[in-house]
C-alpha cells in the first residue's frame, strides 16, 4: 500500500545548526512496537500474517490461489499460515523481514501492508515464533561438499526475544526439499486461546474474495452473507439484520478494505468540524458494508482501525450519503411496478420494515404510500381478515383498520351481504396457493349514499384513491363447491347411508374415496375414538386394553402405503364393509410374526437404553470415528451394530410400529434374553470407565481428548 507521508514546507537557512533525531534506547522502542501498539494481539496476528500471505500470492501472480491456515487444536497447539509465494530469501530476511519500518509493498496499492510492522506482529502475542521459508536456489553445496543445482531449499528460523529485549532471528536448519516454494509462519498458542484464534481467522477473511483453505477443523464453514440492498458496482451493501442479541455486533457498520473489515465510528465522521447530519447517522445504524480498495482510505499504524483524517472522513461520509440516495432509489423502483395501490403499499411496508429511519417516503402513480394503517371507525367500514389454516376452514377476524401485509389478497364486499361468504374465501385461497390471507373491506351500512360519502372522506383524509387499490369484488367470486362423500354402494342400515372414514391423524375425517374401489385396512371407531382389535388407540394409555399409537405413526403409515391406507369404520357397521378392506390387526399380526424371529429387531430396541453408559453421546462422532479408531475397536463395532439395528428399526417402525405391536401383543420390551446391545454397553463401560463421566463432545478439544483417552487405554489393555 502506498503510504501518504506529509511533505515538509519549512525553509531552513544555511547557517542553522542541525541535528537528526535518533533512537536512544532501542529496547524501549522495540518493546513499544511489539507489545504496546495492539489492543487485540490475536486479531492482529491473524490479520497481519494472513494478509502478508495473501500479498505473497499477489506478488507472484497467484492472487486466485488460496493461502492455507492450520488452526490450533488440543493436541497440536500451533497456528500455521502457509503461502505459496516467493518465499523469504536470506537476503530478504536480513534486509526486510527483521527490519521494523522496511517494506516491499509501497510501490503500489495491490498489496495490503506497507508499514513494515506486520511481519513482526507475532511478538505482540508470544516471545517466539517460527518461520519456514522455501526458496529456489541455482546452486547449493550440502554438508558433504556435493553441489546441487536448481533446487528448493527449506530454511527454518526461530524469532525470539532474547535477554537483550531487542529480538533475534536464528537459522536453525537448512535442507534441500521437494516441497512447494513459499513461507509458513508458526505460532504456538496458549491452551485458553484456541477458539479465539479460530474466531479471528473467520472475522479477518470472511469478506475475502479468495478465502483461505482451513485445516484442523473438519466442521469449518465460512459464513454466508445475505444482503437486503446492494450497490450495482458492489461498492456497498446492507446485510440482513441479525436479531440474535448475542450477535448484535454483526449489525454494526463496517468499512471493508481489501476484504478486511473495520468498524465505522459514526461520531468520528464529524470530528473534522462538519455539521452533524442525521441521515448519515441513520444509515450507519444499519449493518452497512462499504467496500474500499487498498489506498482509498488509510488505517492507523497498528491497522486496528480507520485513521480518521479529514480526507478519510470526507471519503467515507460522501460514500455513505451516496449509498443513502441509492437505497431510496432501489426502494422506489421496487414499488413503482406494483399492479395496484394496495400491492404498492404492501411492497413499501415490507421493504421499509427494518429501515424506517432511512426510507421515509415513496410514491406510486403520484400518490404517497402509507407508513401507517388506515383506521376505519369513522368511515362506516370494517375489514374481515381470513387466514389460511392448513386444510381446515380459514379463521376469521374483525379489524377496524386496513393493514398491508405480504401474501394477502384485498377484496371488497360489494354485495348486500353483511359478512363475506367463507365458501367464496375458500375459492380465493384455492385459486391463490401462495396467499395466506384475504382481507375483505366491508361496509357497515347498506345505504349507497353513505357508502359513497365514506369513501370520499377516506380518500380525502388519507390522500388516496380507493379505486386504485383495485380490490377483488366479492360479487365476481364463485362459491367453492362442497364435495360430498360417496355412500357405500347398495348398503343401507337403519335408513342411513354408511360413509367411509380415512384415518389420517387422531381425528377421523371424511374420505373422498369410493369404498367399492378402495383396498387397504380398517380400524373401528366409536364416539371419535379408535380401536384395534377392541384395544383403544390412545396417546395416554390408561388401561390394559389401551395401546399407544402416535399421530405420526398413523400419518406415516398412510403416507408410505398409499394403496393400503388405514380407514375407520363405525363399529356398528363393520359387518357390512367391503371385502377389499381387511382388519389392520391382521396386518400387524403378519408383520409381528416376521419381526419376532429377528434377534436384532428385539434387541433392546429402546434407544435410550441402547446408548446407555453415555454411549449415545458418541453418535455425534460417528462420521469421523472410523478415521480415528481401528475397525477392531469395540466402540466402532458397537457403532456399526447399533447403526444397523436402528436402520432396521426405523424401517419397520415407519410401516408397522414395533413398539406399538409389542404393546398390542402383550410382549415385553425385554423379549431378548441375550442382548448384544447390553453386552456391548457393559464391555465398553468396563474397558473405558471414564466414558461414564462424559458431559459433552461437541468441541474439537473434547473430541481430541476422547480419542487420546481411547488410544491410551488400548495401548495398556
Amino acid at each position: 500500500m502506498k503510504l501518504m507521508l506529509p511533505e515538509s514546507k519549512l525553509a531552513i537557512g544555511n547557517e542553522t545548526i542541525q541535528a537528526d533525531f535518533a533512537i536512544g534506547d532501542v529496547r524501549v522502542i522495540m518493546e513499544i512496537l511489539r507489545s504496546k501498539m495492539y489492543s487485540n494481539p490475536i486479531r492482529t496476528v491473524c490479520q497481519e500474517i494472513m494478509s502478508n500471505a495473501r500479498d505473497a500470492h499477489r506478488e507472484v501472480g497467484k492472487g486466485d490461489v488460496p493461502i492455507e491456515v492450520k488452526l490450533p487444536t488440543t493436541f497440536d497447539k500451533t497456528f500455521h499460515i502457509r503461502d505459496f509465494g516467493p518465499g523469504i530469501t536470506p537476503e530478504r530476511m536480513g534486509n526486510v523481514f527483521i527490519r521494523y519500518g522496511n517494506s516491499t509493498k509501497r510501490s503500489d496499492n495491490e498489496q495490503t501492508g506497507g508499514f513494515g510492522l506486520g511481519a513482526k506482529s507475532p511478538f505482540a502475542y508470544s516471545d517466539t515464533f517460527g518461520i519456514i521459508s522455501i526458496t529456489p536456489e541455482e546452486s547449493v553445496i550440502d554438508g558433504n561438499g556435493v553441489e546441487h543445482k536448481n533446487v528448493m531449499v527449506k530454511r527454518q528460523y526461530v524469532a525470539l526475544i532474547d535477554p537483550s529485549r531487542v529480538g533475534k532471528m536464528s537459522l536453525i536448519s537448512s535442507e534441500i526439499t521437494t516441497e512447494e516454494q513459499g513461507t509458513t509462519i508458526v505460532i504456538t498458542c496458549k491452551p485458553t486461546d484456541l477458539s479465539t484464534f479460530s474466531r479471528h481467522v473467520l472475522e479477518v477473511a470472511q469478506y475475502w474474495e479468495v478465502k483461505p483453505t482451513i485445516k484442523g477443523d473438519s466442521n469449518w464453514k465460512w459464513p454466508t452473507h445475505s444482503f437486503d440492498f446492494q450497490g450495482a458496482d458492489n461498492a456497498w451493501a446492507i446485510e440482513e439484520r441479525n436479531n440474535d442479541y448475542q450477535r448484535n455486533h454483526l449489525n454494526a457498520p463496517l468499512a471493508i478494505v481489501d476484504g478486511i473489515s473495520y468498524p465505522i465510528n459514526t461520531n468520528n465522521l464529524f470530528k473534522d468540524g462538519s455539521k452533524y447530519d442525521q441521515d448519515v447517522h441513520n444509515i450507519l445504524s444499519n449493518p452497512l458494508r462499504l467496500f474500499f480498495k487498498t489506498g482509498e482510505i488509510q488505517m492507523t499504524a497498528n491497522r486496528e482501525e480507520i485513521d480518521y483524517q479529514p480526507n478519510v472522513i470526507k471519503t467515507i461520509r460522501d460514500r455513505v450519503l451516496s449509498v443513502l440516495k441509492e437505497v431510496r432509489t432501489i426502494a422506489e423502483d421496487k414499488v413503482k411496478n406494483a399492479k395496484n395501490l394496495y400491492e404498492a403499499n404492501v411492497l413499501w411496508n415490507d421493504i421499509r420494515n427494518n429501515y424506517r429511519n432511512i426510507l421515509t417516503a415513496a410514491k406510486w402513480d403520484g400518490m404517497s404510500l402509507k407508513n401507517e394503517n388506515i383506521y376505519l371507525r369513522d368511515y362506516n367500514a370494517i375489514v374481515y381478515s381470513f387466514t389460511r389454516v392448513g386444510t381446515a376452514s380459514p379463521t376469521r377476524r374483525t379489524n377496524y383498520s386496513l393493514t398491508f401485509h405480504k401474501k394477502t389478497l384485498f377484496a371488497l364486499e360489494d354485495t348486500d351481504q353483511k359478512q363475506p361468504s367463507k365458501l367464496k374465501i375458500a375459492t380465493l385461497l384455492d385459486q391463490n396457493p401462495n396467499i395466506d390471507n384475504v382481507y375483505v373491506f366491508t361496509f357497515t351500512t347498506e345505504d349507497a349514499a353513505k357508502r359513497k360519502a365514506s369513501i370520499d372522506k377516506l380518500n380525502k383524509d388519507y390522500s388516496i384513491d380507493f379505486d386504485k387499490f383495485d380490490p377483488i369484488k366479492m360479487s365476481t367470486v364463485a362459491k367453492k363447491k362442497i364435495v360430498r362423500n360417496k355412500a357405500v354402494a347398495g348398503v343401507a342400515v337403519a335408513n342411513k347411508k354408511i360413509y367411509l372414514k380415512e384415518v389420517s391423524s387422531w381425528n377421523i375425517v371424511d374420505s373422498k374415496e369410493d369404498i367399492t374401489k378402495v383396498e387397504g385396512y380398517y380400524v373401528t371407531y366409536s364416539n371419535k375414538k379408535m380401536y384395534i382389535n377392541d384395544n383403544l388407540v390412545s396417546s395416554k394409555p390408561t388401561s390394559h386394553n389401551t395401546i399407544e399409537i402416535s399421530v405420526d405413526f398413523i400419518r406415516s403409515y398412510n403416507l408410505n402405503n398409499p394403496k393400503n391406507k388405514i380407514y375407520g369404520i363405525s363399529d356398528k357397521y363393520k359387518g357390512v364393509i367391503s371385502p377389499k378392506l381387511k382388519p389392520f390387526y391382521s396386518h400387524l399380526e403378519t408383520e409381528w410374526n416376521k419381526i419376532s424371529v429377528d434377534p436384532m429387531l428385539l434387541d433392546k430396541s429402546d434407544t435410550s437404553y441402547s446408548f446407555s453408559h453415555n454411549l449415545w453421546k458418541l453418535r455425534e462422532m460417528e462420521s469421523d470415528m472410523k478415521n480415528n479408531l481401528p475397525s477392531t475397536n469395540i466402540i466402532v463395532e458397537y457403532m456399526e451394530y447399533s447403526k444397523k439395528m436402528v436402520t432396521a428399526l426405523n424401517k419397520y417402525n415407519s410401516t408397522v410400529g414395533i413398539d406399538y405391536m409389542k404393546k398390542l401383543f402383550n410382549t415385553s420390551k425385554n423379549t431378548s434374553t441375550n442382548s448384544k446391545m447390553e453386552d456391548y454397553a457393559t464391555a465398553i463401560a468396563k474397558k473405558y470407565p471414564l466414558l461414564n463421566s462424559i458431559s459433552y463432545l461437541n468441541t474439537k478439544e473434547a473430541k481430541a481428548d476422547f480419542y487420546m483417552y481411547i488410544k491410551e487405554v488400548d495401548k495398556i489393555r
